[in-house]
């Protein structure tokens, strides 16, 4: 099973939910990645958290500090929605740049702007690893990004995204329906198939 270890990448974070220098924050990833490997994790994920709003070569930093360290996978977090798709070809190369080929990609989005899903598809035609999604885009603050939409969008441009899922369209609606009813939230603007 995979461990996920979030670090922090932007000044914003740095500087007022941590208080810790850069160097700081560097060490600790490291640290984590490190004892994770010797506790017996092989799957490790680390989260440089906030980094769409990180500088870049900071970000670089803490990605390649946690590959040398043994991270298997750098997930980029748009912690606070702010992302915008013309924006996530470079954010992904920033990251695959820092890290050996071996080390996997990966997106999380959340949706404050109304663009989780637009930035994953960005992200997925970036050629990442993977994407983290929640059924009817649930999420803290405005959500995540959905995957049902995600979904849709990789059944009806296949050709495009050269991806696929093994999710079976025809019963996506239902688990959609089956969530709203069971969560009682006013969400069936986002089951409009």
């Amino acid at each position: 099973s995979q461990i996920e270890i979030l670090g922090v990448a932007s000044e914003i974070h740095l500087r007022h939910k941590r208080q810790i220098s850069r160097q700081q924050a560097l060490e600790e990833i490291e640290g984590a990645v490190e004892l994770a490997r010797r506790i017996g994790f092989d799957d490790i994920c680390v989260a440089p958290e906030d980094a769409t709003r990180a500088d870049p070569a900071f970000l670089g930093a803490m990605c390649e500090a946690a590959a040398r360290a043994g991270a298997t996978m750098i997930l980029i977090p748009d912690t606070v929605g702010c992302l915008l798709p013309g924006r996530v070809a470079a954010l992904v190369e920033t990251v695959r740049a820092s890290v050996p080929a071996a080390v996997k990609v990966a997106m999380h989005a959340h949706d404050d702007l109304g663009l989780a899903v637009a930035n994953t598809l960005a992200a997925i035609e970036a050629g990442i690893d993977e994407i983290q999604v929640t059924l009817c885009g649930i999420g803290e603050r405005a959500g995540n990004c959905a995957l049902e939409e995600v979904v849709a969008a990789l059944a009806a441009h296949p050709a495009h995204f050269g991806r696929s899922t093994t999710i079976d369209v025809r019963r996506v609606y239902a688990a959609c329906r089956l969530l709203i009813e069971t969560l009682a939230l006013p969400m069936a603007h986002r089951v409009t198939w």
